[in-house]
């Protein structure tokens, strides 16, 4: 997992793909409509998405196995959070779906995934095996996050 303010995006240019999908993120505003973008066809692809936070922290997290999932931050501020799974410790709640690279984890009361307050500019990868969950509202309040 990497998390910075896209103003440092240069230091996280790893292949061709990771500039696509970085080139886009600094292309998008609060005005980019939602929608799924096809950067490189479904390769690289972007979801901007526009929703509300939510009070508290969900019960399951989500994780890929092919993709890696970079959240961005353009307008708003939520709670994002971040546990490793790549040895398998998390219970499975919902198994995996190959169309969607999506898995649901369980978080046993036990577990501590560490939280990153996004900010507009802010952006996390999560690669796979990264469990992850997002949407959640920060200590400010309830937020509208693009």
């Amino acid at each position: 997992m990497i998390c910075d303010s896209i103003t440092n995006r240069r230091r996280v240019t790893l292949c061709d793909a990771f500039d696509k999908a970085f080139a886009f993120l600094e292309s998008v505003n609060p005005g980019t409509p939602d929608g799924t973008y096809e950067l490189d066809g479904r390769k690289v692809y972007a979801m901007v998405q526009s929703y509300d936070t939510v009070p508290g922290e969900p019960a399951k997290m989500e994780m890929h196995r092919n993709y890696i999932d970079i959240q961005y931050t353009i307008s708003g501020t939520e709670v994002l959070a971040w546990m490793s799974d790549t040895l398998g410790m998390l219970p499975v709640e919902t198994p995996y779906d190959p169309e969607k690279d999506a898995e649901f984890l369980m978080l046993p009361p036990s577990a501590a995934p560490a939280k990153l307050e996004m900010c507009p500019g802010m952006f996390a990868v999560f690669f796979p095996g990264d469990a992850h969950w997002g949407k959640v509202e920060p200590a400010c309040g309830a937020n509208h996050v693009k």
